[in-house]
């Protein structure tokens, strides 16, 4: 069997060219004829090649295109000797004769062989190269052992038959076609198992495994049929959805690390409604809801119902691509707007109602604009959905984000990290196996080191309890032992240190001490190792560059345990914490000792990161039942020292929004409070007037925090 696809050609003489070239490939390989039979052929097929090619492309007027029926036969025959043929060549006929003597040998084969040739995508073609074919055909059918399979759409090529010539379509190709083959339509549940089985086959290619994509669905609460089968109408629509959806995935170097459900419904929308995914594509915020100070506006004046109004007019018109939807947005379906492949009112809407459900199952947050919780944000990282900002551009790439290591990669590692654990004995992680868990650490590029790390820290509350202390002790040891001398081991500790600090305040520690969370036998154990994580990040906390880092991590880490623990208020004779959580904090008051006591603390010029250090150093006194009172000493001498820089100070008792503090929606109970515990009311009053006085020009960032408090301060009085 040979198979011509006469769509791949630019024009007919090319097309013509091709098909002899297919015929004699086709018969140069078979060993039913022998190489004198197969010579004779391949001369007989390329004599003939140089007669039909020009004779019947001389059946076409060089100035249209178009077909000219009545050319008489001398015109061809000129037309041939004008592209290179010499009039004492032998004959058509003769070379005919060359290939019907080679190939009547393959009937007379013991296995009575016939060369099959399928000649597909007929339908496909222009005027001119459907002419050149079905002619081409009509020359030499009666070439013996040969028989030729047109597969074609029959309406379509009648139809541009007749076009050129009224009536003549049907008829032309009644004289052509011998045996007319209704091929039946291939059932709905038949491209629905195709769809399903071609979709499984891309997610489950190499070593990728996932579930079935409809059990996905379902997952999700969404119907596969009628989100997405009921665009899928034949064979075709399968082919060209899933060469989209195989190119996205696996075009890269790497496999796309994407949500499959996601994937499945972008794929759907850019393959059958290319403007649409465009408009998604242009309006990331919106749709991620990242509402802005648009939003924030609309909330604060107290107009949420307004506000929702106009979201979902919004989501209409985007989906649509008409700005007047407000009749869409009631449910009415749209006036005027044409989506894409049906004009039929009825058609229309229907079309609408899904495009927006598939939205909707994207970005389940779009409509009402409601900031997705913290525990929704992870999830949503950790799945690769489209509705994080994080994960959102690479839906619309066929390439992996050049800053970030492959989820396969965490996976295995942290598989590395339980086999470890399986393997070693009770006690602490020897040095031999903290090299094995980072040496691939080390070998990542410094580019996707973060979000090595970040990806960690969004897994941490799903892994079982042995492996969140392991991979403290692990964090603390390995990298400051292995890594410190390293180039990069500074960033590696500062990667691992802000992981695990901002992990400590999701974490479900409970479930570390918890006896129905592990195996009672391994209880012991398990404590151990629980101690061992506490003594490690205090070493990390010791280690770390950046002392401000160090302490704030040291805060975050203590706070979080010791609130689930509750032991916010056990503590020994000696007023510090009881069990393994000291040393941390004791590390971090080192940290803060080393940098603070020095005069270093005018070194923090950001006013927001100024307010984090104190806070946090406040924090590590609180839960050791401490006094304030070396806070207070050091902010009186740095506003002595800096009187200018009160606004920082006064930015310890603001709220933040966009990186810029206000007092407007801070009580005067409530900064009072906050200002006697680290700096002192009258304290802080003596230094207001202090800065009324100074001279123009001295450092005035956040200056409009001192007219805020002003105005707190007198209401108060005159109230």
């Amino acid at each position: 069997m040979a198979r011509f696809d006469p769509w791949l050609y630019s024009d007919h003489l090319t097309l013509l060219r091709g098909f002899f070239a297919m015929l004699q490939d086709a018969t140069a390989s078979t060993p039913l004829l022998t190489p004198k039979r197969k010579a004779a052929l391949r001369e007989g097929l390329s004599g003939m090649s140089r007669w039909l090619v020009p004779i019947v492309a001389g059946a076409w007027t060089a100035h249209t295109g178009a077909p000219n029926m009545a050319v008489p036969a001398t015109v061809a025959i000129n037309t041939a000797l004008d592209l290179g043929l010499s009039s004492d060549e032998p004959s058509f006929d003769v070379e005919k004769q060359k290939a019907i003597a080679a190939l009547s040998k393959l009937g007379r084969s013991s296995v009575g062989a016939r060369l099959v040739v399928l000649i597909d995508d007929m339908d496909r073609l222009g005027i001119a190269e459907t002419h050149a074919m079905l002619k081409l055909i009509r020359l030499i059918a009666d070439l013996p052992n040969v028989t030729y399979v047109v597969a074609m759409d029959h309406d379509r090529v009648q139809q541009l038959l007749s076009d050129s010539r009224d009536g003549f379509g049907q008829a032309y190709l009644e004289k052509i076609i011998q045996v007319p083959l209704q091929i039946p339509p291939v059932s709905r549940q038949t491209v629905r198992r195709l769809l399903i089985s071609g979709i499984d086959a891309v997610f489950n290619s190499g070593e990728a495994k996932t579930d079935s994509i409809e059990r996905r669905f379902e997952d999700r609460g969404l119907s596969l049929d009628d989100i997405v089968f009921w665009r899928i109408r034949n064979l075709r629509d399968r082919a060209r959805l899933l060469n989209l959806l195989r190119f996205k995935l696996l075009a890269g170097p790497e496999r796309l690390d994407v949500d499959p459900v996601d994937a499945m419904l972008v794929a759907l929308v850019e393959t059958f409604f290319p403007p649409l995914i465009g408009r998604l594509r242009e309006n990331k915020d919106f749709l991620t809801a990242q509402e802005g100070m648009l939003g924030l506006a609309w909330r604060a004046s107290g107009r949420e119902a307004d506000y929702a109004a106009a979201r979902r007019r919004t989501l209409a018109a985007l989906v649509s691509g008409d700005e007047e939807m407000t009749e869409l947005s009631r449910g009415d379906g749209p006036a005027n707007v044409s989506l894409g492949h049906d004009d039929s009112q009825l058609a229309r809407r229907l079309e609408f109602t899904r495009l927006r459900a598939i939205v909707a199952a994207l970005f389940p947050n779009a409509e009402s604009g409601a900031e997705p919780t913290v525990e929704q944000q992870t999830e949503w990282r950790i799945q690769n959905r489209i509705s994080s900002p994080e994960r959102f551009d690479r839906y619309f790439t066929a390439t992996p984000p050049h800053d970030e290591v492959s989820d396969a990669f965490v996976g295995s590692w942290l598989e590395v990290v339980e086999n470890v654990l399986a393997d070693r004995t009770a006690g602490a992680i020897d040095q031999s196996n903290i090299e094995i868990l980072l040496r691939p650490v080390r070998n990542i590029d410094k580019t996707k080191r973060s979000s090595f790390w970040a990806k960690i820290g969004d897994r941490l509350n799903t892994l079982p309890p042995q492996t969140l202390a392991a991979l403290s002790e692990l964090a603390a040891r390995g990298v400051c032992d292995a890594l410190i001398s390293d180039t990069d081991g500074a960033d590696v500790v500062r990667g691992v240190l802000r992981t695990l600090a901002s992990a400590d305040e999701e974490l479900d520690i409970e479930k570390l001490d918890s006896s129905e969370a592990v195996d009672t036998s391994a209880s012991t154990d398990l404590s151990d190792a629980i101690a061992r994580a506490h003594a490690a990040f205090a070493e990390l906390v010791d280690s770390a560059d950046d002392p401000i880092d160090a302490w704030e991590a040291a805060a975050n880490h203590v706070t979080a345990w010791s609130s689930r623990q509750q032991r916010d208020t056990e503590h020994d004779g000696a007023g510090k914490l009881s069990g393994a959580l000291q040393p941390v904090a004791d590390a971090g008051m080192r940290r803060v000792s080393e940098f603070v006591h020095v005069g270093r603390l005018s070194e923090i010029t950001d006013g927001q990161a100024f307010a984090a250090a104190i806070w946090r150093w406040r924090d590590l006194l609180r839960v050791q039942g401490l006094a304030f009172t070396p806070i207070k000493v050091q902010l009186n001498g740095y506003l002595q020292d800096y009187p200018e820089r009160l606004p920082t100070v006064l930015g310890l008792l603001a709220g933040w929004s966009n990186d810029e503090p206000t007092l407007r929606h801070t009580t005067y109970t409530e900064i009072r409070t906050a200002a006697e515990e680290v700096i002192g009311w009258c304290s802080l009053l003596r230094a207001v007037i202090r800065f009324k006085h100074l001279e123009p020009g001295g450092e005035r960032r956040y200056g409009v925090l001192v007219g805020q408090f002003e105005k707190r301060v007198m209401a108060h009085a005159k109230g």
